[in-house]
């Protein structure tokens, strides 16, 4: 790549052409497991901008889950189920739902 060139940024798009989001840039990517987290919380922003819901929810507490990492893995988490703050993304209360992945 030429020294002025500047990286390029990952982006999701839809059929028919459809982006939205904020763009993935390369240092989000440092790891396999920030960049599975960081396409899953673009791909979810992207759909939930075109469809206008919530995707994917946990069908136990019909909260929406967040991509985080717990043990080393990237994985969709749900708030829902503990004493924490409901809807932090950061709260150490509720529960992995599923790897990335993996979610049925």
């Amino acid at each position: 790549m030429p020294q002025d060139a500047s990286p390029e940024n990952a982006i999701i798009e839809l059929s028919g052409g459809y982006t939205h989001g904020t763009p993935i840039t390369p240092d989000n990517g440092d790891t396999c497991t920030s960049a599975l987290e960081a396409v899953a919380d673009l791909l979810q922003e992207v759909l939930m901008e075109r469809h206008y819901a919530v995707w994917p929810a946990c069908a136990v507490h019909g909260l929406g889950l967040h991509p985080r990492r717990a043990e080393g893995t990237a994985v969709w988490h749900c708030s829902g189920g503990g004493a924490g703050q409901a809807g932090s993304r950061h709260s150490t209360s509720g529960h992995v739902v599923a790897r990335i992945g993996a979610l049925r």
